[in-house]
C-alpha cells in the first residue's frame, strides 16, 4: 500500500527507494510500474552528460573494454579515457541473489582493466540528476588530476 501511495503520487523513485531499503517487502516476481524502462535512463543520462560542458563527449554507451582475460567487459557508459564505468542498478538488482553476484564480477573485471566503476540508480537519474552530474564531473576531474600528478 505504501508503494501504491508513492506510485499514485507521481514519486516512483520513492516508491522503489522504499522498496529496496527494506521499509516494504517486495516479491522478487514484482514488476516495476511503466515508465521508463533501464535503456531509457541510460539514454536520460547520457544526453544530459552530453549537454554538460563537464562532462560533455566523455561518456559513450556500450564501450567494450578490454578485460585481462581477453573477454570484452561492457557497461552502460563508459569514459574511456578517465577509466570510469557507469553502471545502472534497477529495483531487481537488490532482490536477485545471482544478479547481485553477477554485478560484483563484473564490478571486479572492470577494476581490474583499470576503470572506477560507479553505480546509480533510476532514482539518481530520474530525482536527483544535476547531483548525479556533478559526481560524475568531479569523477572525471579527479581521474585527470591523477594522471597529470608525477
Amino acid at each position: 500500500a505504501l508503494v501504491d501511495a508513492a506510485l499514485a503520487a507521481g514519486r516512483p523513485g520513492q516508491a522503489w527507494t522504499v522498496a529496496r531499503q527494506g521499509v516494504v517487502r517486495v516479491a522478487a516476481d514484482a514488476v516495476r510500474r511503466p515508465g521508463r524502462a533501464r535503456h531509457g535512463t541510460i539514454r536520460a543520462l547520457a544526453d544530459a552528460l552530453a549537454g554538460d560542458p563537464r562532462t560533455r563527449g566523455r561518456f559513450v554507451a556500450d564501450h567494450p573494454v578490454a578485460g585481462r582475460a581477453g573477454a570484452p567487459v561492457a557497461a552502460a557508459l563508459i569514459a574511456p579515457r578517465e577509466r570510469i564505468a557507469i553502471e545502472l542498478d534497477t529495483w531487481h538488482h537488490f532482490f536477485d541473489p545471482d544478479g547481485y553476484r553477477h554485478d560484483r564480477a563484473q564490478d571486479a573485471r572492470l577494476a581490474r582493466a583499470g576503470h572506477l566503476v560507479l553505480r546509480f540508480t533510476p532514482e539518481d537519474v530520474d530525482a536527483r540528476l544535476p547531483s548525479t552530474i556533478d559526481q560524475l564531473a568531479l569523477a572525471l576531474a579527479c581521474r585527470r588530476a591523477a594522471r597529470t600528478t608525477p
